[in-house]
């Protein structure tokens, strides 16, 4: 699909329901990037199996559907289109970047999506200057320069 099939506010809901990794009412997509998913906007995106919609109750509801994933993904790495502004520039460079770390560490944005922070386990993401961490941080190399006992790239 092009990128200029689709207008920035479709776009706007595709990264969304991206970066919520569940279904997200309408009320939702409101509060989080200030617009709904609504008339020829929501049957365009159903139409084109980029979007899963249901209305459960009273409004609307949508999801991403693995096209929709697809879409996201390819954007990454797409680049702005037409005559973009400044800032458009400066956000498709950052997603570029992001999707050549994708690619690099063989995740789908899906798997950085689904990520339960939360959840993690404790001790992760010390920084690697922390001496105890043993990480062979900047500290650990100061002090195996020093004399001061095995470092990492001592032989064991």
């Amino acid at each position: 699909m092009q990128h200029d099939e689709l207008s920035a506010r479709e776009r706007a809901v595709l990264f969304a329901l991206a970066c919520a990794a569940r279904r997200l009412s309408n009320a939702e997509l409101e509060a989080l990037i200030g617009l709904r998913l609504v008339g020829r906007e929501r049957r365009k995106l159903n139409e084109l199996k980029l979007v899963e919609s249901e209305k459960p109750g009273r409004s609307f509801a949508h999801e991403l559907s693995d096209a929709g994933w697809r879409w996201c993904a390819e954007e990454l790495a797409a680049g702005p289109d037409g005559r973009p502004t400044s800032l458009e520039r400066s956000l498709y460079l950052v997603l570029g970047m992001f999707e050549r770390y994708l690619t690099a560490a063989r995740l789908s944005l899906a798997d950085v999506a689904s990520l339960d922070l939360k959840a993690r386990p404790a001790g992760r993401h010390k920084r690697r200057d922390d001496d105890a961490s043993g990480d062979g941080g900047p500290a650990a190399f100061a002090a195996a320069a020093a004399g001061a006992g095995p470092g990492p790239l001592s032989a064991s």
